[in-house]
């Protein structure tokens, strides 16, 4: 058995499959495009569209969006470039930043494994997007720089060439970052897993040096980002966030304090351990099936194991939990095998343990090999499943589409290490139906799970009458109710009004309105409700200018009438529709209509 055969990396002379890869590139984005046709969503996509048309036009009467700053002003400025006003628009946005996603993702882990697990790490991710919202957001932009600064990272910890530069441009990279959410500054710990991984593998490099360059990109980074927003007037929104932050994080009752994000934190965290251990079983099942079972049943056994991990993801339906789930899994079972190394050497946990054997020595000898470098560019993968969901107030499947992007082609790899010897073929049909059983699972709950607050794939066949919604599908109920307001209420609000909806953020847009203050009640405490409302109401472009108000009084919370009450103290509102339980006020006084 050579070498080559046990270890999951391979030789770079063997060539990069660069045609298949742009084969399945080219698929991957058509399949994204076709699934962005469906799901209309009364809430997050509301703010997103709203916010980036407008952010930038008048950025104190939604200064709620500061927490956000960088996305905002960075697809406001894109949105207004490319005339974007349709949700359609921003979906296709996703796309095309996630097939860069990939492409930087391939250009880098080629030179580590073989094409085909890259290809096969990205379906999965490509297949696990869904449950969630279609259109560009945050969590997408702050996946896509993180992943820039591991790359830089990685290069950095083992170039030979300026490894300083490189690192440093990696804390840019993150220090870039925190505008985009302002709790990616758990980003920050990437040095120090790194420190971790070091002592784990013995690396002897200068980390004082290491740390100094990475927070020196951290700060010019920053840096950079507040000249930017000095320079276009914008500095006094991320001031005036900064100061709100600080009171939030210490507000047990805010929805966004830390209380409530470890909180999420542990449940998304538990969820995933559930699930790879449960993969983790599975997996050594069919180890166990490989050694067992005769030859005539091994297929049936392989069938079995495959319906139960479709089961199982689809009753989840989180895909974060598969993904991260897998590759837990495929990590927690390559460590095992380390320490307890099978005897028989064609079962697959020996394989799994091969990969292992003697690199811990090899490293204090050549720590620059590829071997040793696929080795910390595994572990560094882990990083954004460990640490991006902090901070984060919502479940794994609003933010966790993504985070294996990096860690699912290695994780594959892993499993697989693409033996082609004879007595490695029962194996490589094994990882075959573990990939495949994974695939199917996410892809059936692709169609059969709700979509956030929208139906499933099946429910969607009906379509609102507005330009911001064109093209896209939705189930009977939520289109019913849009079409009304599009034919009841559009015709009474005059065209770029301001807007407050509580029962569809999205109704903002729907009938060709803008934001105000708030987007709905539930995001805030009523004290930063009242902050946000009083700073668009003095700090608008256009003056003293309140809302209308599209109420559900079924909907009706205290929250919500809080807000109607901040809103009466500034101007008397009356009432100029009603049909059943919605009804829509508007500010009496003729200078603020």
């Amino acid at each position: 058995m050579t070498e080559r055969d046990n270890n999951f990396i391979y030789d770079r002379q063997s060539g990069n499959g660069s045609l298949s890869f742009a084969i399945y590139l080219a698929i991957a984005a058509i399949f994204l495009l076709a699934t962005s046709f469906q799901g209309i969503s009364h809430f997050d996509i509301g703010i997103y569209i709203s916010g980036y048309r407008h952010f930038n036009a008048d950025p104190y009467t939604t200064y709620y969006l500061g927490q956000w700053y960088l996305t905002y002003h960075l697809c406001s400025a894109v949105c207004n470039l490319l005339g974007i006003e349709m949700l359609l628009g921003l979906r296709i946005l996703r796309v095309v930043l996630l097939t860069a996603l990939q492409v930087i993702i391939y250009l880098y882990l080629r030179n580590f494994i073989k094409t085909k697990h890259i290809i096969a790490g990205l379906a999965i991710t490509v297949l696990a997007q869904y449950g969630a919202y279609s259109e560009i957001n945050y969590n997408d932009l702050s996946i896509f720089m993180l992943v820039c600064a591991i790359l830089l990272y990685h290069k950095g910890l083992h170039s030979c060439r300026r490894p300083l530069t490189a690192i440093a441009l990696s804390g840019v990279v993150i220090g870039i970052s925190f505008f985009l959410r302002l709790v990616n500054l758990s980003f920050v710990m990437l040095p120090f897993f790194a420190i971790v991984i070091s002592l784990l593998y013995d690396i002897k490099v200068a980390w004082l040096k290491h740390i100094a360059a990475f927070f020196t990109g951290v700060a010019a980074g920053c840096l950079m980002v507040v000249g930017m927003a000095w320079a276009d007037g914008t500095l006094g929104v991320l001031q005036l966030t900064v100061g709100d932050l600080i009171h939030i994080s210490g507000d047990s009752t805010d929805p966004h304090s830390m209380k409530s994000i470890i909180r999420c934190y542990l449940i998304d965290i538990l969820g995933e351990i559930r699930m790879s251990l449960f993969i983790a079983f599975v997996m050594y099942g069919f180890i166990l099936a490989n050694i067992q079972v005769g030859k005539r049943l091994l297929h049936l056994a392989y069938c079995i194991l495959s319906a139960m991990v479709i089961i199982v993801v689809w009753q989840d339906g989180i895909s974060a939990n598969t993904t991260v789930g897998f590759c837990l899994a495929a990590f927690l079972l390559y460590i095992y095998s380390r320490k307890f190394p099978s005897q028989h050497s064609s079962s697959l946990i020996a394989r799994l343990g091969s990969a292992g054997t003697g690199f811990r020595s090899e490293a204090k000898k050549e720590s620059s090999s590829l071997k040793y470098q696929a080795l910390t560019l595994v572990a560094l993968s882990f990083f954004p499943p460990l640490f991006f969901p902090l901070g984060s107030n919502g479940t794994s499947q609003f933010y966790g589409q993504t985070m294996c992007i990096l860690a699912l082609p290695l994780a594959v790899a892993v499993i697989a290490k693409g033996g082609k010897k004879p007595s490695f073929q029962r194996e490589t049909k094994a990882v075959r139906y573990i990939i495949a059983s994974i695939c199917i699972g996410l892809t059936v709950t692709n169609i059969l799970r709700p979509m956030m607050e929208d139906g499933n794939r099946i429910d969607c066949r009906y379509t609102i009458d507005s330009k911001a919604t064109r093209l896209l599908l939705t189930n009977k109920d939520n289109a019913d109710l849009h079409n009304r307001m599009v034919r009841e209420v559009k015709p009474i609000i005059p065209s770029g009004s301001h807007l407050i909806c509580n029962f569809s953020i999205t109704m903002i847009s729907v009938l060709d309105c803008k934001p105000y203050g708030i987007f709905t009640d539930i995001f805030s405490t009523k004290s930063m409700t009242e902050r946000y409302l009083r700073t668009a109401y003095e700090k608008g472009i256009e003056g003293k200018r309140l809302p209308y108000l599209l109420i559900d009084e079924d909907q009706e919370t205290d929250g919500f009438r809080h807000v109607r009450s901040i809103l009466s103290s500034m101007s008397s509102y009356e009432e100029v529709w009603r049909s059943e339980n919605h009804v829509l006020l508007k500010p009496k006084e003729d200078s603020m209509q």
